[in-house]
């Protein structure tokens, strides 16, 4: 199954990625890290391509955990 990870590459996303993967699962990742950055600001970018086909989005983006 393709799912979308909001917020993969945090302390939570990286573990479910990797978990996901693990039983074969397509994961795509949006992050605001890295070479193509994730811009979550309410308009329509880029990234929004990779929802298409997806059997499931997970929403972890928000404050890192460490700075709480």
């Amino acid at each position: 199954m393709k799912i979308v990870i909001a917020g993969g590459s945090g302390f939570l996303g990286s573990a479910l990625v990797e978990a996901l993967r693990a039983r074969g699962d397509e994961t795509i990742v949006l992050s605001r890290r890295g070479a193509t950055p994730w811009t979550p600001d309410g308009t329509i970018g880029p990234w929004a391509r990779e929802i298409d086909g997806a059997g499931a989005i997970v929403n972890l983006a928000g404050e890192p955990m460490p700075d709480k």
